[in-house]
C-alpha cells in the first residue's frame, strides 16, 4: 500500500510504502499543491466520553467504551486518557474495572489508552471553580480511595486534577507523585501561595487553564496568574472557541511558551450526538446548534466540548497566529513528554515516519479557522477549521474515519 503526501513539519513531499503494520520505504515523491498532509497521530490526555457514553457513569459497558474509542480513534486520536470527572466512589469503581474489561476484551485498543485521568472529586466545592461538577461529590483528599483505584486499574491512574487548597496539599501531591500519578491544579480557588507550594510539591500540570473559574478575579493576585506565569506547570488549553476567546489564547500561549503547553479537547460524553438535550449522570446537559455543550437549565455555563481535538488544533492555529508545525506539537509529542511517553504512537522518539517501525500516521487536508473576536459565539465572523481525513493509518491498517 503507498501513500503520496507532504509532511506536515517540512512540507517535503514523501512516498509511504507499507508491508504489514509496518513502513517498508519512505521515498522523496513529486511535489504538487494538491497533496494532501501526513503527520502523527494526535494525543489527548483529557476525553470523557462520546455518543451518549460517559466514563463517569456507574452503568457504562464494556460495548459502550469500546464505540467511545473507536470514535476517538476515527477523529485522528491514536493515544488519549479516559478521564472521569466528580463522581461517587462506586461510580470511581465501576468505570475502572470497565475500562479494564474493555482492554481484556478488546486488545487492540491498549495501545491507544495512555492512563486514566482522574478529574476530580478532590476539587473546589464552590461554584464557578466547580464548574459542571455535582457539587455533593467534592470532598477533601483520599489516599485510600485513590490507592484503592490504582489497584483496580492496575496502575493505569496517570493524571489526578485537584484543588491544592485542602490540608495537607503539599503531603498528598507528594504521595500521588510517589504513585506514579502526575498531579495537575485546576477547578481551584487557590491562593498564589497555594499555588507555587502545589507546584514546589510536584504538580507540574494546570488543567484546562483559564476554565472553570470566577467570572471576576482579584486585581493584582489570583489562581490564574499564578499557574500562568508559574514555569514548574504546563498548561493544558481547550481551544473549541467557546471555552476561551482568541485574545486569551493568545495570552496563554504567548506567556506559558509554546514549549510548556498541551492542547486538549476536554470531549463530552454527548460529543457526536446530534442538537438537543440529553442526561448525563446527575446533569441535564443540552448540545447546541452551534456545538456547544453547556448545562441545559443555564446554556452560559460549559460542560465539556464536542470537538475533537483536531479542530482546537485548527482555532490554536489561527488564534495565536502558528503554523502547523509549530502547533502540532501541543496535541502530539509535548503530552507524550508530560506522561513519559514515547514521543509517537510508533514508538519513535524522533519521527512518525521510519523505516522498519509501526505504520502510524494520519493522512489529511486542513481547512483554516476563521475566528472573531470573542470566538466561535461570535458566528457571523466564525468559520470553524477542520482537518478533513482521507486516511486514518493506524497499524499499517486504515481506521473508519468519524463523521459527525
Amino acid at each position: 500500500m503507498e501513500y503520496l503526501a507532504k509532511r506536515y513539519d517540512t512540507g517535503q513531499p514523501v512516498r509511504i510504502t507499507l508491508r504489514g503494520k509496518k513502513v517498508q520505504a519512505i521515498r522523496p515523491a513529486p511535489s504538487g499543491d494538491d497533496l494532501p498532509i501526513v503527520g502523527p497521530g494526535f494525543f489527548d490526555i483529557q476525553i470523557n466520553g462520546a455518543l451518549g457514553y460517559d466514563f463517569s457513569s456507574d452503568k457504562i459497558t464494556v460495548e459502550q467504551i469500546a464505540a467511545v474509542f473507536r470514535q476517538v480513534i476515527g477523529t485522528g486520536v491514536f493515544r488519549f486518557c479516559p478521564t472521569m470527572i466528580t463522581n461517587s466512589p462506586e461510580a470511581y469503581r465501576h468505570g475502572i474495572t470497565a475500562l479494564m474489561e474493555t482492554l481484556e476484551t478488546y486488545p487492540e485498543f491498549q495501545p491507544a489508552m495512555a492512563g486514566i485521568h482522574l478529574e476530580g472529586p478532590f476539587i473546589a466545592n464552590e461554584t464557578g471553580p466547580r464548574g459542571s461538577h455535582p457539587p455533593k461529590f467534592c470532598v477533601p483528599y483520599n489516599l485510600e480511595l485513590i490507592e484503592e483505584l490504582q489497584r483496580i486499574s492496575g496502575g493505569r491512574i496517570r493524571i489526578v486534577t485537584l484543588s491544592p487548597t485542602y490540608s495537607g496539599a503539599a503531603e498528598f501531591i507528594g504521595q500521588l507523585t510517589a504513585l506514579g500519578i502526575l498531579v495537575a491544579t485546576g477547578h481551584t480557588n487557590a491562593s498564589p501561595s497555594q499555588i507555587s507550594e502545589a507546584a514546589a510539591a510536584g504538580a507540574r500540570l494546570a488543567t484546562h487553564l483559564g476554565n472553570a473559574s470566577h467570572h471576576d478575579f482579584p486585581k493584582w493576585g489570583n489562581y490564574f496568574f499564578s499557574q500562568l506565569t508559574d514555569d514548574r506547570l504546563y498548561a493544558s488549553m481547550i481551544a473549541d472557541g467557546f471555552h476561551l476567546s482568541p485574545m486569551m489564547m493568545r495570552t496563554i500561549l504567548r506567556t506559558k511558551g509554546l514549549g510548556r503547553m498541551i492542547l486538549i479537547s476536554d470531549q463530552a460524553d454527548v460529543a457526536g450526538c446530534p442538537p438537543g438535550k440529553y442526561k448525563s449522570g446527575p446533569s441535564a446537559l443540552e448540545v447546541l446548534e452551534n456545538g456547544k455543550i453547556a448545562l441545559a437549565s443555564n446554556n452560559y455555563l460549559l460542560a465539556g466540548a464536542s470537538y475533537s481535538v483536531s479542530r482546537g488544533l485548527c482555532n490554536v492555529m489561527a488564534a495565536g497566529n502558528l503554523s502547523l508545525a509549530e502547533a502540532y506539537p501541543l496535541c502530539t509529542t509535548h503530552p507524550a513528554a508530560l506522561l513519559g511517553e514515547p514521543a509517537f504512537s510508533n514508538g519513535d522518539e524522533h519521527d512518525f515516519l521510519a523505516v522498519g517501525k509501526q505504520a502510524d500516521f494520519l493522512i489529511f487536508r486542513h481547512e483554516p479557522s476563521r475566528l472573531g473576536p470573542m470566538g466561535i459565539s461570535d458566528s457571523d465572523n466564525l468559520r470553524v477549521g477542520r482537518f478533513h481525513f482521507e486516511a486514518i493509518v493506524r497499524a499499517g491498517k486504515e481506521e473508519p474515519i468519524f463523521k459527525p
